[in-house]
């Protein structure tokens, strides 16, 4: 009977296969199964998938073209045997040689629907580093073994610290929506507004590579991901406001109200047109009306400014027009809403919009 079944995608990354299978090989918790699913790669993973099956028995291969990270996770599970399910990143590791072993003990003990160990941050030399996500709060790290409540986990990431029942998921119909972003977030939102308790071991169990995986910033690199990271937080958000998981919904929204207050220092108005695409209502965010005010009206003018467009310029006027002057925005900002504001027509603000920033900005 396989134990543990640890689902490990594979995306064009060969070279860090092997420290991860090898890290999986040192459990010492041997009924398991490692399911490497290949998706859509075009280096030589099959191979080096292949070269290390024949090594050892516990690994599985499943070759996936035109396949999602979602869809093969989504995938792994359905394949897998296990009782209870783990996740792996190629590049990252189990650091506890015990830990699976004592996860399953303790969850077969207790019928858990989950088991919570520890996440740690380490380098491409595994050396062992500090998490900045404990200090911050948005994650609890754990010294003794206790039950939890969903609402005291901290904030729904490193989903891969967790041990999760086979049976559970696929009763209740939890999976990896398809997003290139924030898809294991909302697998594990999903997950944990599901439960009732949470059982704790004192374990490191993970080793995230940061300098494989970066962080959310970092991943800002075209439409689709800037589209998917902001589709994944509206929906974090409206779960966690759906159950009252107040506190770590308005530890989310802080960090989202940085993520907007980023975009205007970049200028990115692709990331501004696509909030207010998904975001079509501030209600989520009622809290920072002030912050989504600046945010708004820091693009509307910036693009009409670089467009020049005649019904911008009456759109945005419009806008304006229900603006309190008074308000805590920065001062250049208000000078440039009064400008459009005193402004009688379109080619009034075309002809003199050029010589007013330079104004402004001297």
């Amino acid at each position: 009977m396989v134990k543990v079944s640890v689902i490990m995608p594979v995306f064009n990354e060969s070279n860090l296969i092997e420290k991860s299978i090898e890290s999986v090989n040192n459990q010492n918790l041997k009924d398991i199964e490692l399911i490497c699913i290949n998706y859509s790669s075009t280096d030589n993973c099959l191979e080096t998938l292949n070269k290390f099956s024949k090594k050892y028995n516990f690994i599985k291969i499943i070759n996936g073209e035109n396949l999602s990270l979602a869809d093969a996770r989504n995938k792994g599970i359905k394949e897998s045997l296990g009782k209870y399910i783990a996740f792996l990143d190629p590049g990252d590791i189990f650091l506890d040689k015990t830990a699976l072993k004592k996860m399953y003990n303790w969850a077969l003990k207790n019928d858990a629907n989950i088991v919570c160990g520890n996440l740690k941050r380490i380098n491409s030399d595994n050396e062992i580093l500090k998490n900045p996500n404990y200090k911050l709060d948005y994650s609890s790290y754990f010294t003794e073994y206790y039950l939890v409540r969903p609402k005291h986990y901290g904030l729904p990431w490193d989903f891969q610290k967790n041990i999760f029942k086979k049976d559970f998921i696929i009763k209740n119909n939890i999976g990896f929506p398809d997003l290139k972003i924030g898809s294991d977030v909302l697998f594990l939102v999903d997950f944990l507004t599901s439960i009732q308790e949470i059982y704790i071991i004192p374990i490191d169990l993970y080793g995230y590579d940061y300098t494989i995986n970066g962080n959310y910033k970092d991943k800002f690199k075209n439409y689709q991901m800037k589209h998917d990271y902001i589709v994944h937080f509206k929906i974090l958000l409206e779960i966690l406001d759906y159950y009252k998981f107040k506190k770590n919904a308005n530890k989310l929204k802080k960090i989202f109200i940085g993520d907007l207050n980023t975009s205007i220092k970049n200028k990115d108005t692709e990331f501004y047109k696509i909030f207010n695409e998904i975001f079509d209502n501030t209600k989520t965010l009622s809290n920072y009306k002030d912050e989504l005010l600046y945010f708004d009206l820091f693009f509307s003018t910036l693009i009409l400014r670089n467009g020049k467009i005649v019904e911008n310029f009456y759109k945005t006027k419009e806008k304006l027009k229900e603006i309190n002057l008074d308000s805590n925005l920065p001062k250049k900002l208000l000078l440039e809403v009064e400008f459009i504001l005193s402004c009688k027509n379109f080619e009034d603000y075309k002809l003199n919009i050029d010589e007013f920033i330079k104004s402004i900005d001297n």
